[in-house]
């Protein structure tokens, strides 16, 4: 009864973590009125896909007449089926976009949680471990960027590879390997970087167990069903990443000097947001860095120093052998430690030196901008590492363990509570509004109409407009010229900033055809 009690505590966090910014009645949505919007939309395409109601996953009806327009960024297909639930309840748009958020949350905390304590076998430690992974501090920073919120994949593919290297079943390879294609289906970003700890764990592992491997791969049965699902695998990966391939060779890569400054230092895993109950006096430490506001990636206290601790404590075993009674002593456990500190070694530069610079050569990952996003992987690390060093507490002090694990929970919340208004947040009822406002004025048109937004941009951005444009004509059934996407034709540029007459013709010169049917709205 105490073990499902435990569990429901961790779930009572992660609730009060995310109405924390979303707000008991949800008033708020995470970010800001560019990129959570964006990926509201995106979301409600995808639904409107699984739906029936869009023939294409790649024709979204934005940035008219652009093609295949979606491998512009994101398409977030792998967690839109959860969104479409919410939707399928009839709650609006914007709505279940914040109950998407908040089930993201929690798929990740439930995710991380079955793993630690398969891996772990504490109920309480896998509990305050899942936490730290689901609702580090380190989070906040990211919370302007919707599409690294889908991180539930992370734990459940080192579960199943774990599997696989203790009974060497193919099926378990293919889960693994099919739980890091579905990341990328998730979140093109977290993608890439989940595959690299599992390569480097995927390695450890088959150089742990390559003798028995040896054994396995003479049978042509076993062989054969691990190459099936390597097959399937790829072929998966390929279905969502081909249209990307093809969009790469008309918009280019990033070089690697534009993506320096984002990958982490290591002031930036001692760099935290301003708002925080305990650590704000960090909040300057990444003062001077680039783009400061994504290197606040502090992960907080608890997990730092259990991290610490098991690295002076490996130090110590290889010198004095002290006998830990099982404490860090399970191998597997030590690979995933390893694996984890070999990642952030990778993704850190110190000075003008970073290994990520080997990493970024790697098909894909030229693309890549922001690079500082890898810590939602690395958190699974740190949870591993609490996990570790709780479970030695617990197991020490059994009589006062439930005790103790309500003092930890409360130490949990304390390491990563921040005030609700220093998040980043914004209002939903505004945007409500302001949308609503606009497709009030598009009523009168047929469906499929073509609309250029163009008003008096006074108040806000011009992102700001292109987006209430997006969601308006999504709303009614229509298409837009504009657009808010992560990179966009040279000839659009003008009119991404400009919404106006000559940016719009610049934009359509390529399209005689279609200039005079746009309706132009003010």
């Amino acid at each position: 009864m105490q073990n499902i009690a435990a569990f429901l505590i961790g779930v009572i966090v992660v609730l009060w973590f995310t109405l924390n910014i979303t707000g008991v009645n949800l008033e708020y949505f995470p970010g800001d009125e560019g990129d959570a919007r964006f990926n509201t939309y995106i979301l409600e395409h995808g639904h409107q896909f699984l739906s029936g109601n869009q023939d294409a996953l790649w024709e979204a009806p934005f940035m008219y007449p652009e093609a295949s327009v979606i491998s512009y960024s994101d398409n977030l297909i792998g967690s839109a089926p959860v969104y479409s639930f919410f939707r399928m309840l009839n709650f609006d748009r914007e709505t279940s976009f914040q109950l998407w958020f908040i089930a993201m949350f929690l798929l990740s905390y439930v995710c991380c949680y079955l793993f630690l304590k398969a891996q772990i076998k504490h109920v309480y430690a896998a509990v305050l471990g899942a936490l730290i992974f689901s609702i580090s501090m380190a989070l906040q920073s990211q919370m302007t960027h919707a599409q690294v919120f889908p991180t539930f994949p992370i734990p459940l593919a080192f579960w199943m590879l774990s599997l696989f290297f203790e009974r060497l079943r193919p099926l378990f390879l293919f889960l693994a390997v099919l739980f890091l294609v579905y990341q990328f289906y998730c979140g093109i970003y977290l993608g890439f970087f989940l595959s690299i700890p599992f390569s480097i764990y995927l390695v450890l592992g088959l150089y742990k167990h390559r003798s028995v491997l040896a054994i396995k791969i003479k049978s042509i049965k076993w062989i054969g069903t691990v190459f099936l699902g390597l097959m399937v695998n790829i072929f998966l990966l390929m279905l969502l990443m081909l249209p990307y391939v093809a969009r790469s060779k008309t918009v280019g890569s990033q070089n690697y000097d534009s993506v320096f400054q984002s990958i982490p230092t290591i002031r930036s895993f001692f760099y935290s947001q301003d708002g925080t109950w305990l650590w704000s006096f960090l909040k300057t430490t990444g003062n001077g860095i680039a783009a400061q506001w994504d290197h606040q990636i502090f992960v907080g206290g608890l997990p730092v120093i259990a991290a610490l601790l098991l690295f002076f404590v490996w130090i110590l075993s290889k010198y004095s052998k002290p006998n830990f009674k099982g404490f860090y002593q399970n191998s597997d456990l030590n690979r995933l430690l390893f694996t984890g500190l070999i990642t952030i070694l990778i993704f850190v530069r110190i000075g003008e030196y970073s290994l990520y610079q080997l990493i970024w050569k790697l098909p894909g990952f030229t693309s890549l901008r922001s690079i500082t996003r890898v810590v939602n992987v690395e958190l699974l690390f740190f949870s591993v590492a609490l996990t570790i060093v709780v479970a030695a507490l617990f197991n020490k002090f059994q009589k006062q363990s439930f005790l103790l694990f309500l003092a930890l929970v409360a130490m949990v919340i304390m390491d990563n509570g921040h005030y609700a208004h220093k998040t980043y947040r914004t209002e939903k009822l505004s945007s409500q509004i302001r949308v609503q406002s606009l497709s009030n004025k598009l009523k009168s048109l047929v469906s499929n109409s073509v609309i250029s937004y163009e008003p008096e941009m006074d108040d806000f951005p011009a992102y700001v407009y292109q987006i209430d444009a997006m969601l308006a004509t999504q709303s009614m059934g229509l298409k837009t010229i504009n657009a808010y996407t992560a990179t966009s034709p040279e000839r659009y540029n003008n009119y991404w900033w400009n919404l106006n007459e000559s940016s719009r013709l610049e934009w359509l010169d390529s399209h005689p055809e279609i200039q005079d049917s746009i309706y132009v709205i003010h």
